[in-house]
């Protein structure tokens, strides 16, 4: 009867322990998209404040690692497919209208738009 005790107190703790299935996330973001119910679940000015709150990660300068060593390079930005700027030009956005923003890698963003994005790919849609 004891060691039955301990071997349930044992499994317990294991499944106790084990992390949460579910996620924190609204329904349609990932680590790679930020949907339109988590941005407005959040009060930022501009597209810059709400990924810098949400996926600080997304606009970290990268080093990359090639010919020219060293060279640091950011996310190019789209907006409605075409490309708009770079991270700062994130600070013109304002939330209001934006719909979905996606976080592209920098072999994705080189497969979909071509060369020079080593530091991958911020895009936005807005609706007017």
């Amino acid at each position: 009867m004891f060691k039955k005790c301990i071997i349930l107190a044992v499994i317990a703790g294991v499944f106790s322990c084990s992390p949460s299935t579910r996620s924190s996330r609204p329904a349609g973001s990932t680590a790679t998209v930020i949907a339109r119910a988590e941005i407005t679940s959040i009060f930022a000015d501009n597209a810059y404040q709400l990924i810098e709150s949400l996926r600080p990660s997304w606009l970290r300068v990268r080093t990359q690692r090639s010919i020219r060593l060293g060279e640091s390079v950011s996310p190019v930005i789209y907006v409605n497919r075409t490309r708009y700027g770079n991270v700062e030009s994130l600070r013109e956005i304002l939330t209001l209208n934006l719909r979905l923003i996606e976080y592209l890698s920098p072999n994705d963003a080189t497969t979909r738009y071509g060369g020079g994005h080593g530091g991958g790919a911020i895009l936005l849609t807005i609706s007017f």
